[in-house]
């Protein structure tokens, strides 16, 4: 899968571990319980500027050497909202 980060240009991707991250909008695990190890999985984030921002980020499969995002033109932006 080919991941085209679209707007806002000043954004970037980065890679983080699959790892729970401890936070009050979370649920604790029950007493007892361990988090499973995710060894070949990760997450992938998006770093934005600070302030207002439209984010649109498009998702493309790949069938052997062909990308559907070589053949995109992104010309729109129709908030989803609006779908």
């Amino acid at each position: 899968m080919d991941i085209l980060l679209v707007s806002p240009r000043t954004a970037s991707f980065h890679k983080s571990p699959a790892v729970r991250v401890e936070e009050k909008s979370f649920p604790a695990l029950p007493p007892g319980y361990v988090e499973m190890e995710n060894a070949l999985v990760s997450v992938l984030a998006i770093d934005l500027p600070p302030g207002d921002s439209t984010v649109v980020v498009v998702f493309c499969p790949v069938w052997g050497s062909e990308t559907v995002c070589e053949m995109l033109s992104v010309s729109e932006i129709v908030p989803l909202d609006l779908w």
